[in-house]
């Protein structure tokens, strides 16, 4: 029942396997389920369970207790992206850049939220940032080897911007 008993007993369950950490996380489940400290655990368990809205309920009672933190949005709004939820995806992604604008992960979530939304221009733009203000040397090779930007290869505005990227090269 003890937190930090339970504590080392996940660190020594990482140590060992998925479903050492899956038994861990049950214990803590069971005996401090309700506490605000303890859901960001709470939302481990239930990405291994494979419950992603309890997840990220789990991860906003965690924003409540520790404030605003990029990289707590960008997990959530990653789960709403998984789960086909785009708004809410791109909501999040959002809160995350104006929490910390330097999180270049929000970035990449951006320009995956709108391949889905098929906002072709707004997508090119987020990796047009990652490109410029975080340093990324994009290749043409990368987008034709990477199955998620397969909708976008045929677009004119992208088939433009990816030759901006061979002329650099």
């Amino acid at each position: 029942r003890d937190k930090t008993v339970l504590g080392i007993y996940i660190q020594v369950a990482t140590a060992l396997d998925q479903q050492a950490v899956l038994g861990a996380l049950e214990l803590v489940e069971r005996f401090h389920a309700n506490d605000p400290l303890v859901s960001y655990l709470m939302s481990s368990l239930f990405i291994m369970r494979e419950q992603p809205l309890e997840a990220i309920n789990a991860l906003e009672s965690y924003l409540k207790v520790i404030g605003p933190d990029a990289e707590i949005e960008f997990i959530i709004g990653e789960l709403y992206l998984a789960n086909g939820m785009l708004d809410d995806a791109l909501r999040h992604a959002n809160r995350s850049i104006r929490i910390d604008s330097s999180f270049h992960d929000s970035y990449w979530l951006l320009a995956r939220i709108f391949l889905q939304k098929q906002e072709w221009e707004t997508s090119i733009a987020a990796l047009d940032v990652l490109k410029q203000y975080f340093g990324y040397n994009f290749t043409p090779a990368f987008f034709e080897e990477d199955i998620e930007f397969q909708s976008i290869r045929q677009q004119t505005a992208f088939q433009h911007w990816v030759t901006t990227l061979s002329n650099e090269g």
